[in-house]
């Protein structure tokens, strides 16, 4: 591969979806139909419900306009809590008592609301949530995940807020999707923007290996890209052309991932979870031998 054809390809691979794409998929539209589906419920017109469009719809970092549309409902009205950096503190100490309106009643009333606005045959229960199929065949789907308010506490009593999702039948477990648009934001204007075209970038190439047959690209969650582009240091990713810019975060990425020493304390995009634990979906292992493989495939020496 030529500097030249390399540089290109990564132009192409760096670049958002168009206007025409985005406005094909709608999100805005989806936003007001849910909105309007719950806003019509009995059970659930009245509670503190939040609506908001996640994933790379929401940071500008889609690579697969095919990808269903990730939306969040969170009721603000019950939460969770964790006590784990925050000693002395107990639901008890901040007179914090059982709800008596449940998460799966409000999964239960959710669907409900969507039956009586969209039509049963355009809605499909599934672990987390629900597919809201689109009546146009052209439309990707809506992914509807129903959440919670999640709250860790500081040391001092206040807390950050999140969501916990309880999927039926699997665990339950918490993401930070604020805290992950924030810091992604100011990683992307350190790096005069730089950062989520190498997100893009980043997705776009372990995307198209894994369909040509390389296994350790198939491994690879979106997030986990994300993640790696994140834990390089900004000046990294500000280098010259994007291949100049590249070659030097693989490179970085490669040192860095070879033992567990060096990227033991890297964290996720929300700055809340450490990026390598056992709870996580992925090792650096494979993280390590997905950036050896990346190295290769675009001829870096």
């Amino acid at each position: 591969m030529t500097d030249e054809g390399r540089e290109d390809l990564l132009r192409q691979w760096a670049e958002p979806p168009g206007e025409a794409e985005l406005k094909r998929i709608g999100i805005a539209q989806r936003i007001d139909n849910i909105s309007k589906a719950i806003a019509g419920s009995a059970a659930l017109g009245s509670r503190d419900i939040r609506i908001s469009v996640q994933g790379s719809h929401r940071h500008n970092t889609l690579v697969r306009p095919d990808r269903d549309v990730n939306i969040y409902v969170v009721l603000m009205d019950i939460f969770t809590t964790d006590y784990a950096f925050a000693n002395g503190f107990s639901d008890r100490k901040l007179k914090l008592y059982e709800a008596s309106y449940s998460y799966p009643e409000f999964r239960d009333d959710l669907e409900a609301a969507f039956i009586a606005a969209f039509g049963r045959q355009y809605v499909k229960r599934g672990s987390k949530g629900f597919v809201i199929k689109e009546r146009n065949i052209h439309q990707v789907n809506s992914d509807v995940a129903a959440a919670a308010e999640h709250r860790r506490y500081r040391p001092d009593g206040s807390y950050h807020s999140g969501m916990t999702l309880r999927p039926e039948n699997l665990d339950s477990f918490e993401t930070w999707p604020e805290q992950h648009f924030r810091n992604a934001e100011l990683k992307n204007n350190r790096t005069e923007r730089r950062y989520k075209r190498f997100v893009r970038v980043m997705k776009k190439l372990c995307d198209y290996m894994a369909r040509h047959g390389y296994p350790q690209a198939g491994v690879i969650p979106p997030y986990l890209n994300e993640c790696l582009v994140y834990n390089t240091p900004d000046n990294l990713l500000s280098a010259g052309a994007l291949s100049r810019g590249l070659r030097e975060m693989l490179a970085y990425l490669r040192h860095a991932l070879g033992t567990d020493e060096k990227c033991r304390k890297w964290l996720e995009v929300t700055e809340m979870n450490y990026l390598f634990h056992a709870s996580r979906p992925w090792t650096r292992e494979q993280a390590h031998g997905w950036i050896l493989a990346a190295w290769e495939w675009l001829e870096y020496e």
